[in-house]
């Protein structure tokens, strides 16, 4: 074969190949390309549906915390504006609480108000000072002004006006016109009022469960306070005052703990209502107690023995005390001698064991914890005059049926001393309570006077009227003799005998 032929035969041995090669290869690529498109158009269709809910779903999240977060901040500022205002009103109602505090006080100072009577004053007799207008037997007081020449209501101020509250003329109410965002012009008005009368009781309702049982509806349309004092909220209130036939003690309320304590409530409410009807309006009350000394309940208390032993009768009411021995006796007379009479009559609010109560001081070692500061009074018949255990006291008792008027007698079969006891031995001694301050029997000895007692006898016999109690000492001295009968410097002598005998003074 020439080289022309097989050139040729090599070259159509290439082109043959180069046609199986392009052949192969366009059927391999398009077969790659057909199984990767067919794999990505399986993948669209697994994921159709999907991205659209997501989109939807995170949009809508986003919303509501924006809108969430917007109302929140939207609150907030209207909670601050809302303070803010409220801040002011009530700083423009203060004002308005230390007016009526002024007039209160200015109500029960003589020196100011001059018709305030002497003692207690009725509900009624302060109703008609304050009101001012010549009601309930009150007259009117006023003060002339020395600008205008004009008479003024002392418990109105120049720039008030009163208030009818429940259209029956005018009453402790007072309206004036203050500026709340200091610009110099007056845009809102203040009402406060002064209330202290409560329900009366003469059907025998007790007006404090009157008070707890009525609404403050009830309550604001009679102009009745909202409740009693509050210092007695926790106390059982022993009596209040307010039955026609309780007279000037009408509208108080005592403490049954102490019946010489009465206590008043005085409610101030104050209102203020702005020009701007969307502005905020604030109510604030004040209530104050107001206490009153109804006087010392003790009729008798004595830093010394207390010794009774009238000849002719000698009634006694009401409470006594001392801090050394209680010595009674009828003092040689049948029909003479003391009776202990409780106070007041069974109808009275002051019925009650402790203001009739006879008490001894009783100061123990663990009390005292100091030098002759142990000691036990003792109740005893007899007399110190001549050192005898004779005679007797009637002694009534507290009772639930008081007309019966329950007594016992205290003698020496019912007092509270053994059958040894005489006067002189358990009587303290005066030396040592004036320059020690101290509690001793008048012995040469000493003592305490607990090895005397028989106390359960006299607990038995006369219960709730004489007990033991040490009592806080009113402002009295019993140890100075104001009618110097036994003269400046008098001599003493602790020994029984020379202590019965009359002191003579150095100087006359």
């Amino acid at each position: 074969m020439s080289n022309r032929k097989l050139a040729k035969a090599i070259q159509g041995l290439f082109r043959e190949v180069w046609r199986l090669y392009h052949t192969t290869s366009k059927k391999l690529i398009n077969w790659f390309l057909r199984t990767a498109l067919m794999t990505q158009r399986k993948m669209r269709a697994s994921n159709a549906g999907f991205v659209l809910p997501t989109t939807v779903l995170l949009i809508l999240v986003v919303t509501l915390t924006v809108g969430a977060m917007t109302f929140r901040a939207y609150n907030r500022n209207v909670q601050v504006i809302g303070q803010s205002q409220q801040r002011v009103i009530y700083n423009a109602a203060t004002p308005a609480i230390d007016r009526a505090r002024a007039k209160i006080e200015f109500l029960f100072d003589p020196s100011k108000d001059t018709r305030y009577p002497g003692g207690v004053p009725p509900e009624t007799t302060l109703l008609g000072m304050m009101l001012n207008d010549g009601s309930n037997g009150v007259s009117r007081r006023t003060f002339r002004d020395p600008d205008t020449n004009q008479d003024i209501d002392p418990y109105q101020l120049p720039d008030e006006a009163r208030v009818d509250l429940d259209g029956g003329g005018v009453d402790n109410a007072w309206s004036f016109r203050t500026d709340t965002d200091g610009n110099g012009q007056a845009d809102a008005t203040v009402i406060y009022s002064i209330l202290f009368t409560s329900p009366t009781d003469d059907a025998g309702t007790n007006p404090n469960t009157l008070l707890l049982r009525l609404s403050d509806k009830d309550k604001a349309d009679r102009l009745w306070i909202r409740q009693g004092p509050l210092s007695n909220e926790t106390k059982s209130l022993g009596c209040n005052f307010n039955t026609s036939s309780k007279g000037s003690l009408r509208g108080w309320f005592d403490e049954r703990s102490n019946t010489s304590i009465l206590r008043k409530n005085f409610q101030v409410d104050a209102f203020v209502v702005p020009d701007n009807p969307n502005a905020t309006a604030v109510t604030l009350e004040f209530q104050q107690d107001r206490q009153l000394n109804r006087g010392n309940k003790w009729g008798a208390w004595f830093r010394n023995d207390l010794e009774i032993h009238p000849g002719p009768a000698f009634n006694w009411n009401g409470a006594m005390h001392t801090e050394g021995s209680l010595i009674l006796s009828n003092g040689g007379q049948a029909n003479g001698g003391l009776t202990a009479h409780l106070i007041s009559a069974p109808s009275s609010c002051l019925y009650t064991p402790d203001a009739s109560e006879i008490t001894v001081t009783d100061i123990t070692p663990s009390e005292a914890n100091q030098e002759n500061r142990d000691y036990l009074g003792l109740v005893m018949a007899g007399r110190s005059s001549d050192n005898s255990r004779t005679g007797s006291a009637r002694i009534y008792l507290p009772t639930t049926t008081p007309a019966q008027g329950v007594f016992r007698d205290l003698d020496s079969t019912t007092d509270g001393a053994i059958a040894a006891a005489r006067p002189m031995s358990v009587s303290i001694d005066p030396k040592v309570i004036l320059f020690e301050d101290g509690y001793t029997v008048r012995d040469t000895d000493g003592g305490n006077n607990r090895d005397q007692q028989n106390w359960a006898r006299v607990e038995e016999t006369f219960p709730q009227r004489i007990r033991r109690d040490p009592q806080v000492a009113p402002y009295v001295d019993d140890l100075y003799r104001a009618d110097n009968r036994w003269g400046p410097k008098p001599r003493y002598d602790s020994t029984a005998d020379n202590a019965m005998r009359r002191p003579t003074g150095d100087g006359g």
